[in-house]
Protein backbone atom coordinates (compact mmCIF):
# COMPACT_ATOMS: atom_id res chain seq x y z
CA UNK A 1 0.00 0.00 0.00
CA UNK A 2 1.63 2.96 -1.34
CA UNK A 3 1.43 6.28 1.02
CA UNK A 4 -1.36 8.19 -1.56
CA UNK A 5 -3.68 5.19 -0.56
CA UNK A 6 -2.78 4.87 2.67
CA UNK A 7 -3.69 8.89 3.15
CA UNK A 8 -7.52 8.02 1.42
CA UNK A 9 -8.14 5.07 3.94
CA UNK A 10 -7.44 7.45 6.72
CA UNK A 11 -8.79 10.08 5.34
CA UNK A 12 -12.16 8.61 5.14
CA UNK A 13 -12.19 6.80 8.52
CA UNK A 14 -11.50 9.80 10.19
CA UNK A 15 -14.35 11.93 8.50
CA UNK A 16 -16.51 8.99 8.83
CA UNK A 17 -15.37 9.02 12.98
CA UNK A 18 -16.07 12.67 13.19
CA UNK A 19 -19.63 12.60 12.12
CA UNK A 20 -20.23 9.36 13.93
CA UNK A 21 -18.82 11.02 17.11
CA UNK A 22 -20.95 14.41 16.67
CA UNK A 23 -23.67 12.45 16.07
CA UNK A 24 -23.11 10.35 19.17
CA UNK A 25 -22.81 13.34 21.31
CA UNK A 26 -25.97 15.23 20.00
CA UNK A 27 -28.17 12.54 20.26
CA UNK A 28 -27.30 11.55 23.71
CA UNK A 29 -27.99 15.01 24.97
CA UNK A 30 -31.86 14.80 25.33
CA UNK A 31 -32.14 18.85 25.72
CA UNK A 32 -30.16 19.52 22.71
CA UNK A 33 -27.63 22.31 24.81
CA UNK A 34 -25.79 24.44 23.20
CA UNK A 35 -22.52 23.06 24.15
CA UNK A 36 -23.24 19.31 22.34
CA UNK A 37 -24.91 21.42 19.38
CA UNK A 38 -21.50 23.19 19.34
CA UNK A 39 -19.30 19.85 19.36
CA UNK A 40 -21.27 18.43 16.75
CA UNK A 41 -20.88 21.02 14.37
CA UNK A 42 -16.89 21.44 15.92
CA UNK A 43 -17.12 17.41 13.91
CA UNK A 44 -18.85 18.54 11.02
CA UNK A 45 -15.99 21.44 10.75
CA UNK A 46 -13.51 18.78 11.05
CA UNK A 47 -14.51 16.62 9.05
CA UNK A 48 -15.06 19.12 6.19
CA UNK A 49 -11.60 20.08 6.94
CA UNK A 50 -9.64 17.10 6.46
CA UNK A 51 -11.99 16.33 3.44
CA UNK A 52 -10.86 19.78 1.16
CA UNK A 53 -7.13 19.01 2.64
CA UNK A 54 -6.94 15.48 1.18
CA UNK A 55 -8.79 16.75 -2.33
CA UNK A 56 -6.16 19.52 -2.02
CA UNK A 57 -3.13 16.97 -1.98
CA UNK A 58 -4.99 14.47 -4.87
CA UNK A 59 -5.81 17.30 -7.14
CA UNK A 60 -5.29 17.07 -10.66
CA UNK A 61 -3.40 20.51 -11.23
CA UNK A 62 -2.30 23.20 -9.06
CA UNK A 63 -5.52 25.58 -9.70
CA UNK A 64 -7.86 22.90 -8.41
CA UNK A 65 -5.17 22.26 -5.18
CA UNK A 66 -5.38 25.82 -4.59
CA UNK A 67 -9.12 25.97 -5.01
CA UNK A 68 -9.41 23.11 -2.13
CA UNK A 69 -6.87 24.37 -0.20
CA UNK A 70 -8.69 27.62 0.34
CA UNK A 71 -11.32 25.61 1.35
CA UNK A 72 -9.38 23.73 3.44
CA UNK A 73 -8.29 27.08 5.35
CA UNK A 74 -11.70 28.38 5.20
CA UNK A 75 -13.04 25.09 7.17
CA UNK A 76 -10.27 25.22 9.92
CA UNK A 77 -11.12 28.85 10.19
CA UNK A 78 -15.03 28.27 10.78
CA UNK A 79 -13.24 25.21 13.22
CA UNK A 80 -11.62 27.06 15.46
CA UNK A 81 -14.88 30.08 15.54
CA UNK A 82 -16.83 26.56 16.74
CA UNK A 83 -13.87 25.18 18.99
CA UNK A 84 -13.61 28.27 21.34
CA UNK A 85 -17.31 28.74 21.36
CA UNK A 86 -17.43 24.62 22.20
CA UNK A 87 -15.09 25.51 25.06
CA UNK A 88 -16.56 28.49 26.65
CA UNK A 89 -20.23 26.94 26.64
CA UNK A 90 -18.76 23.71 28.30
CA UNK A 91 -16.98 25.16 31.02
CA UNK A 92 -20.23 27.52 31.14
CA UNK A 93 -18.43 30.43 30.67
CA UNK A 94 -20.24 32.21 28.28
CA UNK A 95 -21.44 35.89 30.09
CA UNK A 96 -17.49 36.35 31.34
CA UNK A 97 -15.89 37.41 28.23
CA UNK A 98 -18.85 38.76 25.75
CA UNK A 99 -16.03 41.57 24.05
CA UNK A 100 -13.65 38.59 23.39
CA UNK A 101 -16.66 36.39 22.12
CA UNK A 102 -17.40 39.15 19.39
CA UNK A 103 -13.81 39.28 18.61
CA UNK A 104 -13.15 35.54 17.93
CA UNK A 105 -16.23 35.38 16.13
CA UNK A 106 -15.65 38.19 13.92
CA UNK A 107 -12.16 37.84 13.32
CA UNK A 108 -12.90 33.86 12.26
CA UNK A 109 -15.28 34.85 9.71
CA UNK A 110 -13.22 37.71 8.47
CA UNK A 111 -10.56 34.92 7.93
CA UNK A 112 -13.08 32.84 6.55
CA UNK A 113 -13.87 35.11 3.53
CA UNK A 114 -9.65 35.98 3.38
CA UNK A 115 -9.07 32.52 2.99
CA UNK A 116 -11.64 31.54 -0.13
CA UNK A 117 -11.88 35.10 -2.21
CA UNK A 118 -8.16 36.48 -1.99
CA UNK A 119 -4.62 34.90 -1.74
CA UNK A 120 -3.44 36.73 1.62
CA UNK A 121 -3.06 32.68 3.07
CA UNK A 122 -2.70 30.31 0.28
CA UNK A 123 -1.27 31.63 -2.93
CA UNK A 124 -0.46 29.03 -5.10
CA UNK A 125 0.63 25.43 -5.21
CA UNK A 126 3.42 23.08 -5.81
CA UNK A 127 3.73 19.20 -6.69
CA UNK A 128 6.37 16.98 -5.28
CA UNK A 129 5.99 13.07 -5.12
CA UNK A 130 2.72 13.02 -6.86
CA UNK A 131 0.81 15.13 -4.55
CA UNK A 132 0.27 19.16 -4.32
CA UNK A 133 1.82 20.97 -1.33
CA UNK A 134 0.48 24.74 -0.91
CA UNK A 135 2.46 27.89 -1.15
CA UNK A 136 1.14 29.79 1.85
CA UNK A 137 1.58 34.02 2.02
CA UNK A 138 1.84 36.38 4.44
CA UNK A 139 -1.47 36.38 6.01
CA UNK A 140 -1.06 32.62 6.89
CA UNK A 141 0.90 34.17 10.11
CA UNK A 142 -2.15 35.83 11.10
CA UNK A 143 -4.13 32.67 10.82
CA UNK A 144 -1.97 30.79 12.66
CA UNK A 145 -1.25 33.29 15.39
CA UNK A 146 -5.31 32.97 15.88
CA UNK A 147 -5.35 29.69 16.05
CA UNK A 148 -2.56 29.67 18.74
CA UNK A 149 -3.93 32.17 21.01
CA UNK A 150 -7.09 30.32 20.82
CA UNK A 151 -5.67 27.31 21.83
CA UNK A 152 -3.46 28.71 24.19
CA UNK A 153 -6.68 30.48 26.05
CA UNK A 154 -9.12 27.61 26.14
CA UNK A 155 -5.89 25.46 27.61
CA UNK A 156 -5.40 28.18 30.07
CA UNK A 157 -9.01 28.23 31.08
CA UNK A 158 -9.02 24.50 31.69
CA UNK A 159 -6.22 24.25 34.00
CA UNK A 160 -7.36 27.10 35.90
CA UNK A 161 -10.75 25.48 36.16
CA UNK A 162 -9.12 22.06 37.23
CA UNK A 163 -7.52 23.35 40.26
CA UNK A 164 -11.10 24.54 41.60
CA UNK A 165 -13.09 21.19 41.37
CA UNK A 166 -13.22 18.15 42.80
CA UNK A 167 -11.16 14.79 42.04
CA UNK A 168 -14.13 13.02 40.22
CA UNK A 169 -15.05 15.99 38.28
CA UNK A 170 -11.27 16.58 37.17
CA UNK A 171 -11.73 13.06 34.97
CA UNK A 172 -13.66 15.05 31.91
CA UNK A 173 -11.02 17.98 32.07
CA UNK A 174 -8.35 15.39 32.29
CA UNK A 175 -9.83 13.63 29.08
CA UNK A 176 -10.12 17.00 27.14
CA UNK A 177 -6.35 17.69 28.29
CA UNK A 178 -5.22 14.53 26.89
CA UNK A 179 -7.06 14.66 23.64
CA UNK A 180 -5.58 18.21 23.27
CA UNK A 181 -2.54 16.97 23.88
CA UNK A 182 -1.99 14.32 21.56
CA UNK A 183 -3.42 16.59 19.20
CA UNK A 184 -0.83 18.93 19.34
CA UNK A 185 1.82 17.04 19.70
CA UNK A 186 1.20 15.62 16.35
CA UNK A 187 1.15 18.89 14.40
CA UNK A 188 4.43 19.83 16.21
CA UNK A 189 5.75 16.31 15.29
CA UNK A 190 4.22 16.20 11.25
CA UNK A 191 3.67 19.96 11.00
CA UNK A 192 6.37 21.50 12.36
CA UNK A 193 9.38 19.16 12.92
CA UNK A 194 9.76 16.76 10.27
CA UNK A 195 8.96 19.04 7.60
CA UNK A 196 12.53 21.36 9.16
CA UNK A 197 14.13 18.31 8.79
CA UNK A 198 12.58 16.73 5.90
CA UNK A 199 12.54 19.88 4.14
CA UNK A 200 8.64 18.60 2.39
CA UNK A 201 5.23 17.67 4.19
CA UNK A 202 5.33 14.67 2.90
CA UNK A 203 3.59 13.57 6.44
CA UNK A 204 1.60 16.68 7.47
CA UNK A 205 -1.83 15.01 6.86
CA UNK A 206 -1.01 12.78 9.59
CA UNK A 207 -0.83 16.50 11.99
CA UNK A 208 -4.53 17.04 10.77
CA UNK A 209 -6.05 12.99 11.40
CA UNK A 210 -4.73 13.64 15.00
CA UNK A 211 -7.99 16.10 15.80
CA UNK A 212 -9.67 12.85 15.64
CA UNK A 213 -8.24 12.18 19.14
CA UNK A 214 -9.66 15.89 20.05
CA UNK A 215 -12.66 14.47 19.28
CA UNK A 216 -12.86 11.29 20.70
CA UNK A 217 -11.78 11.93 24.15
CA UNK A 218 -13.69 14.91 24.74
CA UNK A 219 -17.00 13.12 23.27
CA UNK A 220 -16.40 10.22 25.20
CA UNK A 221 -16.18 13.17 28.38
CA UNK A 222 -19.15 14.45 27.49
CA UNK A 223 -21.65 11.12 26.88
CA UNK A 224 -19.87 9.10 29.55
CA UNK A 225 -20.98 9.60 33.14
CA UNK A 226 -18.57 6.75 34.93
CA UNK A 227 -14.74 7.15 33.13
CA UNK A 228 -12.27 5.01 32.88
CA UNK A 229 -9.11 6.73 34.77
CA UNK A 230 -6.83 8.45 32.64
CA UNK A 231 -4.37 5.99 33.36
CA UNK A 232 -6.20 3.15 32.40
CA UNK A 233 -7.11 5.64 28.77
CA UNK A 234 -3.17 6.27 28.27
CA UNK A 235 -2.66 2.68 28.37
CA UNK A 236 -4.81 1.77 26.31
CA UNK A 237 -4.23 4.14 23.51
CA UNK A 238 -0.28 3.04 23.85
CA UNK A 239 -1.18 -0.77 23.39
CA UNK A 240 -3.43 -0.36 20.64
CA UNK A 241 -0.51 1.66 18.63
CA UNK A 242 2.35 -0.52 19.31
CA UNK A 243 -0.33 -3.20 17.96
CA UNK A 244 -1.21 -1.36 14.90
CA UNK A 245 2.39 -1.00 14.36
CA UNK A 246 3.19 -4.36 14.71
CA UNK A 247 0.54 -5.63 12.63
CA UNK A 248 1.60 -3.19 9.69
CA UNK A 249 5.71 -4.49 10.36
CA UNK A 250 3.84 -8.19 10.00
CA UNK A 251 1.80 -7.95 7.02
CA UNK A 252 3.21 -5.22 5.04
CA UNK A 253 7.23 -5.29 5.78
CA UNK A 254 7.90 -8.94 6.47
CA UNK A 255 8.40 -11.39 3.52
CA UNK A 256 9.94 -14.30 4.73
CA UNK A 257 7.59 -16.84 6.62
CA UNK A 258 10.10 -17.46 9.58
CA UNK A 259 10.28 -13.84 10.23
CA UNK A 260 6.48 -14.09 10.20
CA UNK A 261 6.23 -16.55 13.17
CA UNK A 262 8.54 -15.08 15.02
CA UNK A 263 6.71 -11.57 14.67
CA UNK A 264 3.19 -13.00 15.14
CA UNK A 265 4.90 -14.67 18.60
CA UNK A 266 6.05 -11.28 19.85
CA UNK A 267 2.77 -9.35 18.95
CA UNK A 268 0.98 -12.48 20.67
CA UNK A 269 3.07 -12.12 24.06
CA UNK A 270 2.61 -8.13 23.45
CA UNK A 271 -1.07 -8.70 23.64
CA UNK A 272 -1.29 -10.91 26.46
CA UNK A 273 1.50 -8.73 28.42
CA UNK A 274 -0.94 -5.55 27.86
CA UNK A 275 -3.98 -7.40 29.10
CA UNK A 276 -2.82 -7.71 32.21
CA UNK A 277 -1.08 -4.92 32.62
CA UNK A 278 -4.29 -3.40 31.32
CA UNK A 279 -6.06 -5.45 34.20
CA UNK A 280 -3.95 -4.27 36.77
CA UNK A 281 -3.98 -0.52 36.03
CA UNK A 282 -8.19 -0.79 35.92
CA UNK A 283 -8.25 -2.61 39.20
CA UNK A 284 -5.89 0.55 40.28
CA UNK A 285 -7.84 2.52 38.92
CA UNK A 286 -11.26 1.43 40.74
CA UNK A 287 -9.49 1.54 44.18
CA UNK A 288 -8.63 4.98 43.76
CA UNK A 289 -12.05 5.87 42.08
CA UNK A 290 -13.72 4.03 45.77
CA UNK A 291 -11.20 5.66 47.57
CA UNK A 292 -11.80 8.89 46.11
CA UNK A 293 -16.00 8.60 46.27
CA UNK A 294 -15.51 7.90 50.00
CA UNK A 295 -13.57 10.42 50.48
CA UNK A 296 -15.97 12.80 49.27
CA UNK A 297 -18.96 11.03 51.09
CA UNK A 298 -17.08 11.98 54.36
CA UNK A 299 -16.80 15.74 52.99
CA UNK A 300 -20.37 16.02 52.39
CA UNK A 301 -21.58 14.01 55.63
CA UNK A 302 -19.07 16.11 57.67
CA UNK A 303 -20.43 19.78 55.60
CA UNK A 304 -23.96 18.23 56.71
CA UNK A 305 -23.03 17.49 60.58
CA UNK A 306 -21.34 21.05 60.90
CA UNK A 307 -24.49 22.58 59.28
CA UNK A 308 -26.46 20.62 62.01
CA UNK A 309 -24.20 21.55 64.69
CA UNK A 310 -24.58 25.10 63.76
CA UNK A 311 -28.29 24.81 63.73
CA UNK A 312 -28.11 22.99 67.30
CA UNK A 313 -26.38 26.33 68.59
CA UNK A 314 -28.65 28.53 67.34
CA UNK A 315 -31.91 26.78 68.92
CA UNK A 316 -29.70 26.72 72.26
CA UNK A 317 -29.14 30.73 72.02
CA UNK A 318 -32.37 31.30 71.35
CA UNK A 319 -33.90 28.58 73.30
CA UNK A 320 -32.08 30.23 76.28
CA UNK A 321 -33.10 33.96 75.77
CA UNK A 322 -36.42 32.90 75.53
CA UNK A 323 -36.09 30.89 79.18
CA UNK A 324 -34.42 34.23 80.61
CA UNK A 325 -37.38 36.66 79.99
CA UNK A 326 -39.96 34.69 81.76
CA UNK A 327 -37.73 33.49 84.65
CA UNK A 328 -36.56 36.92 85.23
CA UNK A 329 -40.55 38.03 86.16
CA UNK A 330 -40.82 35.10 87.97
CA UNK A 331 -37.97 35.81 90.41
CA UNK A 332 -39.04 39.27 90.86
CA UNK A 333 -42.67 38.87 91.43
CA UNK A 334 -41.63 35.76 94.13
CA UNK A 335 -39.19 37.84 95.73
CA UNK A 336 -41.81 40.89 96.16
CA UNK A 337 -44.04 38.10 97.29
CA UNK A 338 -41.72 36.41 100.06
CA UNK A 339 -41.09 40.02 101.47
CA UNK A 340 -44.37 40.61 102.07
CA UNK A 341 -44.39 43.67 99.56
CA UNK A 342 -48.35 42.34 98.05
CA UNK A 343 -49.03 41.66 102.19
CA UNK A 344 -48.18 38.78 104.84
CA UNK A 345 -47.62 35.57 104.06
CA UNK A 346 -48.82 31.91 106.18
CA UNK A 347 -45.32 30.48 106.72
CA UNK A 348 -46.63 27.27 104.73
CA UNK A 349 -47.08 29.99 101.65
CA UNK A 350 -43.79 31.51 102.67
CA UNK A 351 -42.04 28.21 102.36
CA UNK A 352 -43.74 26.99 98.90
CA UNK A 353 -42.83 30.83 97.74
CA UNK A 354 -39.11 29.92 98.82
CA UNK A 355 -39.15 26.96 97.06
CA UNK A 356 -40.60 28.10 93.87
CA UNK A 357 -37.73 31.06 94.08
CA UNK A 358 -34.85 28.40 94.34
CA UNK A 359 -36.62 26.91 91.72
CA UNK A 360 -36.50 29.52 89.45
CA UNK A 361 -32.76 30.13 89.92
CA UNK A 362 -32.06 26.69 88.99
CA UNK A 363 -33.88 27.19 85.30
CA UNK A 364 -32.19 30.46 85.41
CA UNK A 365 -28.38 28.81 85.71
CA UNK A 366 -29.58 26.31 83.02
CA UNK A 367 -30.76 28.47 80.83
CA UNK A 368 -27.06 30.65 81.33
CA UNK A 369 -25.34 27.52 80.99
CA UNK A 370 -27.08 26.36 77.66
CA UNK A 371 -26.21 30.45 76.64
CA UNK A 372 -22.51 30.02 77.47
CA UNK A 373 -22.32 26.49 75.44
CA UNK A 374 -23.81 28.29 72.46
CA UNK A 375 -21.78 31.32 72.70
CA UNK A 376 -18.79 29.02 73.34
CA UNK A 377 -19.26 26.62 70.42
CA UNK A 378 -19.66 30.05 67.73
CA UNK A 379 -17.21 31.34 69.17
CA UNK A 380 -18.67 34.55 70.47
CA UNK A 381 -16.71 33.70 74.12
CA UNK A 382 -13.89 36.03 75.23
CA UNK A 383 -11.78 35.29 78.15
CA UNK A 384 -11.28 37.99 80.38
CA UNK A 385 -8.31 36.93 82.82
CA UNK A 386 -8.23 38.79 86.24
CA UNK A 387 -6.88 38.76 89.83
CA UNK A 388 -9.53 37.28 92.58
CA UNK A 389 -9.73 35.77 95.72
CA UNK A 390 -9.96 32.04 95.76
CA UNK A 391 -11.83 32.20 98.99
CA UNK A 392 -14.81 34.12 97.14
CA UNK A 393 -13.71 32.06 94.66
CA UNK A 394 -14.81 28.98 96.29
CA UNK A 395 -17.72 30.43 98.35
CA UNK A 396 -19.69 31.26 95.35
CA UNK A 397 -19.12 27.96 93.98
CA UNK A 398 -20.70 26.06 97.63
CA UNK A 399 -23.31 28.75 97.13
CA UNK A 400 -24.31 28.01 93.49
CA UNK A 401 -23.90 23.97 94.84
CA UNK A 402 -26.65 24.38 97.66
CA UNK A 403 -29.15 26.25 94.49
CA UNK A 404 -28.58 23.01 92.58
CA UNK A 405 -29.52 21.07 95.88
Amino acid sequence: MDLGSLYQVLSFTVIALSLWLGAWVFDSDKKATKSTRLFALMAVSVAVWILFYHFTITADSSESAVIWGRLAYASVSLFYIVFYFFNIYFLELQKKFKHLNKVVFLGGVLLFLISIFSSWIVKGAYIEDASFGLILSQGSVFFYGMAVFISIFVLALYIKKYLTITDSEKKKIQYFLLGLFIWVFANIIFNMILPLIRGDVKYAEFGNYSAIFFLGFTAYAIVKRELFDIKVALTSIVVVLITILLIIELFIFTDTLIMRVLKGATLLVFLLLSLALFRATNKEAKQKDELIHLAEHLERANRELKKLDHTKSEFLSIASHQLRTPLTAMRGYLSMLIQGDFGPLSPKVKEVSQEIYQASLRLLKLSNDLLNVSQIESGKTTLVYEKTSIEELAKSVIDEIKIEA
